[in-house]
């Protein structure tokens, strides 16, 4: 698969896309691409966050 279709498919797993790469020892080793993961994972969280923020607001 393309990184871009794995970023892509992180950003509606995440957290999960993280725990899958590890389990199954994909793409753990290839920099770039685990820099990018970090990133689309931190901006689902904040994505999560926000999004229970406003709905308890």
């Amino acid at each position: 698969m393309r990184e871009t279709t794995l970023l892509l498919a992180a950003l509606f797993g995440g957290v999960g896309a993280w725990m899958g790469q590890h389990l199954l020892r994909h793409k753990t080793r290839k920099e770039p691409f685990r820099t990018q993961l970090g990133v689309v994972i931190v901006v689902h969280l904040v994505g999560v966050a926000t999004l229970f923020w406003l709905l308890l607001r």
